[in-house]
């Protein structure tokens, strides 16, 4: 399947990331994969913890999944590539992108009613660090990241790290290119 993108309607704030610097990247690009790296654990702290971490990624298009995948790292530095085929025409093209730490037994459908239905709710909740919030929504799962990016930013690669519940985690996601 070879989606198309150029543009949506609603346009939201951009995150304030800093990424590392990289020769410009020459749009339209066509991307065939999307690379999932893991760096350091979430999980490989406590003694009470599975030491895996159960993980699942959304991007999303203008309110439309693009990609869901779901993932459990045993080891770090580990990697995940999925196929993605999608031809970007503008880099300034804006991406949701969304990581769930799954500590409950949902799988990675049962996050899409959440997405669809509280998706700015979760959004805000994120953004403004309001874990009581995100804790009525999710109940046992958490929100590691949760921001919009540019297309440019996706296929240059977005670092997602911080700490969570005492324990430091690190992991990437990148559009690979055909060019």
């Amino acid at each position: 399947m070879l989606v198309v993108l150029n543009g949506c309607r609603l346009q939201l704030p951009v995150s304030r990331t800093v990424y590392q610097p990289i020769p410009s990247i020459a749009f339209p690009v066509t991307t065939h994969a999307l690379l999932f790296e893991a760096y350091n654990l979430s999980e490989d702290m406590s003694i009470l913890s599975t030491h895996d971490d159960e993980v699942a990624l959304f991007i999303l298009f203008c309110d439309t999944i693009l990609f869901m995948g779901d993932t459990t790292y045993t080891v770090a530095p580990s990697n995940l590539e999925r196929p993605l085929e999608t031809t970007l025409h503008d880099s300034s093209i804006q991406f949701d992108v969304i990581l769930f730490e799954i500590d409950s037994r949902r799988n990675p459908a049962d996050f899409l009613p959440i997405i669809k239905l509280e998706g700015q709710t979760l959004k805000q909740l994120y953004r403004t660090s309001d874990y009581q919030g995100i804790r009525e929504l999710l109940q046992e799962d958490d929100v590691l990241f949760y921001k919009q990016v540019s297309a440019a930013q996706l296929v240059r690669g977005v670092e997602i790290s911080g700490a969570h519940k005492g324990d430091r985690y690190h992991y990437s996601v990148r559009l690979l290119t055909n060019d």
